[in-house]
């Protein structure tokens, strides 16, 4: 269902029904975002087809927010309606600020990431579940951290060594809810560009191995450094993620002019339809 306000602002109010609706006209009040936004990032074979809501990640259904699924919410949903300006979105977690440029491109609000050290006698068992040596770490904490959902991150030494990794997956989903987290993100600064991060994300329970982008680890990850101290100056990184899962994504996030503290960052990225294809995982 769509609102416009005086503003002309838009409420994208997404709800739980069936998604083989008409997303043109939505006459029935029921929104078929998910399964587009689900295929779009490979979670779902074979397009729009009946779905279970209560094993949907998608953020605007059932779930707190995926980020890369805002991404594409905007111009997937209602095509041709919205125009460039800022479009809320309403989630289980709240409204979630999105802007929509001219040429299409959009930006989706995150609060400040909430860090925690994880607890020094966790290291060895993390290191152990990804399959590498202490030697293959950073001499940093790892941290948990938490914009929407909470993420490890884990100072991997190098992209090479990271791309590398082959994790116990048997021993993931253990691991993680015994260190509160819903699952890892280990990451590496690109050798040739400082603003540049190479990561995977392992989640604990979502029904899949690896995940080819994941916007609230990336936002988790932009507070990590500057808790961290690796950020300086810089107001924006850049993060790469499913490289070596053969689904390649490309992130951006850029720290808020701190006039919201709903809006401490910004996460950016291009959007591409495109066939699916087999599953990376």
């Amino acid at each position: 269902m769509i609102t416009e306000t005086a503003s002309s602002t838009k409420m994208l109010e997404c709800t739980e029904g069936d998604p083989t609706c008409d997303t043109d006209g939505c006459g029935n009040g029921k929104c078929t975002a998910v399964p587009p936004i689900s295929w779009v990032f490979g979670n779902y074979k074979g397009g729009p087809t009946p779905w279970d809501p209560k094993m949907q990640w998608n953020g605007m259904v059932n779930c707190r927010p995926c980020s890369p699924s805002l991404l594409v919410a905007p111009p997937a949903l209602h095509k041709g309606r919205l125009k460039a300006g800022e479009v809320r979105v309403e989630t289980r977690s709240g409204i979630v600020r999105c802007r929509i440029s001219d040429s299409g491109s959009v930006a989706v609000a995150q609060p400040a990431a909430k860090i925690t050290e994880v607890a020094a006698d966790k290291r060895a068992e993390i290191i152990s579940v990804l399959g590498i040596s202490e030697r293959d770490l950073l001499d940093l904490p790892i941290l948990n951290a938490t914009t929407s959902r909470t993420k490890t991150l884990v100072p991997i030494s190098s992209p090479m060594v990271l791309n590398d990794l082959k994790p116990n997956f048997s021993h993931m989903r253990a691991l993680c809810e015994s260190i509160g987290s819903t699952g890892l993100y280990p990451f590496a600064c690109d050798w040739d560009d400082e603003r540049t991060y190479h990561a995977r994300q392992f989640p604990a329970a979502s029904g899949f191995p690896e995940d080819a982008a994941t916007g609230v680890a990336a936002t988790a990850l932009l507070f990590g450094l500057k808790h961290w101290g690796l950020i300086g100056t810089r107001r924006t990184i850049r993060v790469r993620q499913g490289d070596a899962m053969g689904r390649p994504s490309r992130m951006a996030v850029t720290l808020g002019d701190g006039a919201d503290s709903n809006a401490a960052c910004w996460l950016s990225g291009e959007v591409r339809l495109s066939d699916p294809g087999p599953r990376g995982n």
